[in-house]
């Protein structure tokens, strides 16, 4: 249902992640490769179809092909590599870069803003934020495998699954390897309710770290031992 109402508003890029997610989920739970061969084929379809009546997203299909068939659609990918290709090994300097002012235009800091860590800080700057979401893949995983709730494990594994697969998408389109999708980087892009969505996210997922077994049983090993109450007895003596 969710899905449904996300591609009825025409997002194909929040559609898609949402559609990787549900797959994720049910490759996570066991789901047979029986049911999910034919899952993705349908999806598949329903995808090319949509793509193939809408004359926008034909139109980036097109320039991912043959970035030369429509130069001002081509324009902002085209930027993207040139950032990439001019930054190197360490970048021009935070602040440096050149393609944020021009053909990266209004996309500098929300879907771009991948292009714009390479040509400032370089590969290195490409690598470290690829290590970065590496690590919280790894650990969403790792909360995943050692909680002993399957709700728990269910929904770790979905959210991480979402922060690597929009990563991913992003990173893939500033790389000229995916057709332009219009999906922000996680908790890098600007924004405001893509970077909310995510933090929330996040807090759920340290949320469910904290009920694993073994940090259920570090928790309460911290926790300071009540002492005994002292009260204290007044006893009153009469005299005669």
């Amino acid at each position: 249902m969710i899905l449904a109402l996300v591609l009825a508003g025409r997002d194909l890029g929040t559609g898609l992640i949402i559609g990787l997610i549900i797959v994720l989920i049910l490759w996570f739970i066991g789901t047979p490769m029986r049911v999910l061969v034919p899952l993705g084929a349908a999806a598949a379809g329903l995808v090319a179809l949509l793509v193939y009546g809408s004359g926008s997203r034909m139109g980036r299909i097109a320039v991912f092909l043959d970035p030369q068939s429509n130069t001002d659609l081509s324009s902002q990918p085209m930027s993207a590599l040139y950032a990439l290709a001019s930054g190197g090994w360490w970048g021009l300097g935070l602040g440096a870069s050149k393609q944020k002012w021009g053909g990266l235009k209004n996309g500098a800091h929300t879907d771009y803003i991948f292009a714009v860590i390479g040509e400032e800080l370089g590969l290195f700057g490409c690598l470290l934020v690829v290590a970065l979401f590496a690590l919280l893949g790894w650990a969403g995983l790792e909360i995943a495998m050692r909680s002993d709730k399957m709700f728990n494990r269910v929904v770790a594994a979905g959210i991480t699954g979402w922060f690597l697969v929009q990563a991913i998408i992003n990173i893939f389109v500033v790389l000229h390897l995916l057709p332009v999708l219009g999906v922000p980087l996680p908790f890098i892009s600007s924004g405001g309710s893509a970077l909310m969505a995510s933090l929330m996210g996040l807090g759920v997922l340290l949320s469910l770290a904290r009920d694993t077994p073994s940090a259920r049983v570090f928790l309460a090993a911290r926790k300071p031992k009540s002492r005994p109450r002292m009260t204290s007895v007044m006893a009153a003596t009469k005299e005669d």
